[in-house]
């Protein structure tokens, strides 16, 4: 694992350079483009910080993915407040490389208040404790299957801003039929400040880890292969409660439809602590099997 590479918190940092726009300072984590999570995190970010959002928190995040950002090129994210609402702020979010809107959002952030209240109780799952992390899965797959090469390197010693630790392993190098439903548990790696902003923002992050995965597991296809295409079109968040990014946090994740090239997927995301769901998430993919 490079240690050279920046840690999560420096990942997440914008840079105010307008009274309503913001520019990354990090974007390369060493994938051939921008981790889509990232830009959610930056989103989350970004609205928190502008204007409208005090005492309020992101409580939704309705977004679509427009093109393939660039690694090597830091972003401009573009906020403008919808509505202003006592209770809810509504605020646009836009992102921008070399004038290209690859990314565009509406965020609600909402005043706390106390109202009715239930929680779907959390799974009841093998503790993260008794799990293999999902790096060292992968590695241990790659010599049992005989692969080896950049690839494997890549994957399994690029920086890891999260700990995961899957409780149904994805199979990377056998063509294994499965249920489209996954459980992992994830977690940052380092400890985070006590800034609920970062949370929520780390927590975005992560929900783009392994969520369109879960379509893929019924149609199995040979390892890394070029025919297939997997792309993130969409993505919805909803944040319930408060939680900690740095604890752990079980995402249960399923797809219920695959059709016209499009994956759907669905999770649910519990505190290990309190037991509750804390957030939910949706995302539609592009699956498609070139010829």
């Amino acid at each position: 694992m490079d240690s050279s590479a920046p840690d999560l918190v420096e990942q997440l940092m914008l840079e105010q350079i307008g009274p309503s726009r913001y520019r990354s300072v990090l974007v390369n984590e060493g994938f051939q483009r921008i981790y889509g999570g990232l830009v959610l995190a930056h989103a989350v970010i970004a609205v928190s910080s502008g204007e409208g959002s005090e005492n309020r928190r992101v409580h939704s995040l309705h977004g679509y993915f427009l093109e393939a950002g660039d690694p090597e090129q830091p972003i401009i994210y573009e906020t403008r407040i919808i509505r202003q609402g006592r209770s809810f702020s509504v605020c646009h979010i836009d992102a921008l490389q070399d004038k290209r809107r690859i990314f565009q959002a509406d965020v609600s952030l909402h005043v706390a208040e106390e109202s009715f209240e239930h929680s779907q109780p959390m799974p009841s799952v093998t503790d993260p404790e008794q799990l293999v992390p999902e790096e060292e899965i992968f590695l241990m797959q790659a010599e049992a299957s005989g692969f080896s090469g950049d690839e494997i390197d890549k994957r399994v010693h690029r920086k890891r801003h999260l700990e995961v630790r899957p409780v149904q392993p994805l199979n990377y190098f056998e063509q294994e039929k499965g249920e489209p439903f996954m459980q992992t548990w994830m977690r940052t790696r380092q400890p985070l400040p006590d800034d609920p902003r970062l949370h929520q923002a780390a927590l975005a992050y992560m929900s783009d880890w392994l969520l369109l995965d879960t379509s893929l597991r019924p149609h199995p296809t040979e390892p890394f292969s070029d025919k297939l295409v997997v792309v993130s079109l969409d993505h919805a968040l909803w944040m319930h409660s408060d939680f900690r990014a740095d604890s752990w946090l079980l995402f249960s994740q399923d797809s219920p439809v695959a059709k016209n090239a499009r994956g759907f997927n669905r999770g649910g995301v519990f505190d290990r602590s309190s037991g509750k769901l804390v957030a939910s998430t949706a995302q539609e993919a592009l699956v498609r099997m070139l010829k």
